[in-house]
């Protein structure tokens, strides 16, 4: 059985290392992926994934960002943390109306 399972990780080990070369990261785009995925797994709470999510791409890029989550209990996208403001409070993480899409878009000025 742990020959099985060895083979499936190397396996991926592989399609991983292929997807890395496609991807053909410039070196700035590989330390911003380098570093969101050690500070996430340094820090591992929710709220400090959010924070990251947003950090990362406001010291790389320069990129203001807001990050959305959908609320399970109501299925709406809630604003819950942004690299302006950082955490928005629990209380204040109303329902946006902004449609889900497959791939990023703007709206007004964002």
């Amino acid at each position: 059985m742990s020959q099985l399972l060895m083979a499936n990780v190397l396996e991926r080990v592989r399609e991983k290392k292929e997807s890395y070369r496609r991807y053909n990261f410039e070196r700035l785009q590989e330390e911003a992926f380098a570093t969101f995925f050690d500070l996430a797994q340094e820090h591992t709470t929710i709220d400090s994934l959010y924070q990251i999510c947003v950090a990362v791409p406001k010291e790389f890029f320069g990129l203001e960002s807001r990050l959305y989550v959908i609320d399970s209990r109501t299925s709406r996208l809630e604003k819950v943390c942004s690299s302006e403001t950082g955490l928005i409070p629990v209380d204040e993480r109303w329902g946006v109306d902004l449609p889900l899409a497959e791939s990023s878009y703007q709206t007004d000025d964002a």
